[in-house]
């Protein structure tokens, strides 16, 4: 059977699911903002369902890839006739297919619970774009960094690192950071439960797309370096 993108997204998923992981990945975000909705005085922010999601990803991010490694299924992934790209596509696949459960779980939260997003479908289709990319963003430099470092914990530290620079420092310092793309979707995700007119969203979205698309590239690169 030739191995594709979505055969691995289907061997990840199922390893994820007799990791038991898959139940932390799907509904921390749900918990996390009915929790944050719970014990904060405030109304729930961009920011903090852009962290749920952020802290929803870190077992795509910081364990899969070691995970594959120590068990030697990365191994065995690269003796096979399968290019680095499909492996990085499928996992970027799983990411995306966890990323609909969670997003739909959140925004049941959000409207059934907080009443925070209209349902229509403007905002709804948003909403999960702006959910996959965040997702996305998480995981692919998660991988980039487990690509770059054999050792686990090295690996898991430069990984938390990198994730706390990108999606959290913003928040510390209480500033905006334009090309930051995980502020850029915070903000977007500010616009959702606001209900401001997207037409006069002034947030450059299209950052995000090459971030991500220079992320894939750098993972798949790396990947090439044969760390199995």
């Amino acid at each position: 059977m030739r191995i594709t993108p979505l055969v691995i997204a289907r061997r990840n998923l199922i390893r994820t699911y007799h990791n038991r992981s898959i139940i932390y990945s799907v509904f921390f975000p749900a918990i996390f903002l009915i929790i944050c909705h719970m014990q904060i005085s405030t109304q729930v922010t961009g920011v903090v369902i852009g962290l749920a999601f952020v802290l929803g990803s870190l077992d795509d991010a910081l364990f899969s890839i070691s995970r594959e490694r120590d068990d030697g299924t990365l191994a065995k992934l690269f003796l096979s006739p399968v290019s680095r790209w499909s492996i990085i596509g499928g996992r970027v696949l799983s990411s995306f297919i966890l990323g609909a459960l969670k997003a739909t779980l959140v925004i049941l939260t959000l409207t059934q619970l907080m009443n925070l997003i209209d349902s229509n479908l403007i905002s709804l289709a948003l909403f999960y774009a702006i959910s996959f990319l965040t997702i996305l963003l998480t995981a692919l430099l998660g991988i980039i960094c487990s690509t770059l470092f054999r050792v686990f914990k090295t690996a898991v530290l430069l990984a938390s690192s990198a994730i706390f620079l990108f999606a959290l420092s913003p928040v510390i310092v209480n500033n905006s950071f334009d090309n930051n793309p995980f502020w850029i979707c915070y903000n977007v995700f500010n616009y959702i439960i606001l209900k401001a007119d997207y037409t006069s969203m002034q947030t450059p979205i299209f950052k995000i797309l090459i971030w991500i698309i220079a992320l894939f590239l750098i993972a798949g690169v790396s990947l090439r370096r044969k760390i199995a």
